[in-house]
């Protein structure tokens, strides 16, 4: 191989690395753009699906029942009933980002008690909750043990992944208000 070959194989070389890296950085920035225009549209609709004057946003609106949101996840409590000794909370989630809401089981925390959903309805929410990844919205049903009975005025909280750290990327901790006046049915 003579010298112009090597200085033309060094040259295309180091432009091919200098448009790989302007490549890398372009992506990086276009995806930290996208991200901010998608928490923004969050922002101007609160949440809700509507705009401040009430009109319907691009997105299908969720009436904002107990809405709590933190800056991946909104929860509303849209129902709250009992069955037979257990408690069933009707949650819609909408998200955005990384995150596992249900990388541990909810737990429906009260002001002396803790109350651990039931098998089938965790699983059931799992598959519900794969729609938060195409759609960015999902309704399920969560049943806890044993909170059929509790006095309406007791302050009750639903906790996605009630183990993990708050600053967790992965499995961000999440709590909503639960009212149990007005919303129980039997």
């Amino acid at each position: 191989m003579s010298k112009n070959e090597r200085i033309a194989l060094w040259v295309i070389g180091v432009f091919t690395g200098l448009a790989l890296i302007g490549l890398i950085a372009l992506t990086a920035v276009v995806f930290d753009e996208l991200n901010e225009v998608n928490e923004n549209l969050l922002y101007l609709t609160d949440g809700t699906g509507r705009s401040a004057d009430g009109t319907p946003a691009a997105a299908a609106p969720i009436a904002p029942a107990f809405p709590t949101q933190s800056d991946q996840a909104q929860v509303t409590i849209n129902d709250v009933r009992a069955v037979e000794d257990n408690l069933a909370l009707t949650v819609t989630v909408r998200s955005h980002g990384a995150g596992d809401l249900l990388f541990e089981p909810p737990e429906l925390q009260g002001d002396d008690d803790v109350y651990q959903v039931t098998a089938a309805s965790l699983e059931a929410a799992r598959l519900t909750f794969l729609d938060l990844i195409t759609q960015g919205a999902a309704t399920a049903e969560l049943e806890f043990v044993g909170a059929g009975e509790l006095d309406p005025l007791t302050n009750l909280w639903l906790v996605f992944n009630p183990g993990q750290e708050p600053t967790s990327v992965t499995a961000p901790p999440l709590r909503a208000p639960v009212s149990l006046v007005g919303g129980r049915g039997r």
